[in-house]
């Protein structure tokens, strides 16, 4: 089962920020299960609830995915204004901090955990 996933509309965004194009490509065609990641989407309650708490966070932050391993949350840096922006981790545990270059990056990391899951 696969659903619609939604992103933030321009007025949610922090000013100038812009999706990277790789991002809203693959959301468009999402058939893909990258379990233990899912999008979020902006329609959904959750989707909702992470943007507010990302407007608390001391970084101009726009949450996308979270993972179910860690529950960690993938967001884009909103400071950003080229269109590949770099993705800060919101971690569950302080111990833990890390983040990836762009989206493409990120994406090949989710890849690998989830074909990791699949196969345990």
């Amino acid at each position: 089962m696969t659903f619609e996933i939604f992103p933030y509309a321009e007025s949610d965004l922090p000013e100038g920020f812009k999706y990277p194009a790789e991002y809203l490509e693959f959301i468009s065609k999402h058939q893909e299960n990258l379990y233990p990641w899912w999008f979020i989407s902006s329609k959904s309650e959750i989707g909702n609830m992470c943007l507010s708490t990302m407007k608390g966070q001391p970084k101009i932050l726009v949450p996308f995915a979270k993972t179910d391993l860690y529950d960690d949350i993938a967001c884009f840096d909103g400071s950003n204004n080229f269109g590949n922006p770099s993705i800060i981790m919101v971690c569950s545990t302080p111990e833990r901090s890390y983040g990836f270059t762009n989206f493409h990056e990120w994406l090949v990391q989710a890849k690998l955990e989830s074909s990791e899951v699949a196969s345990t």
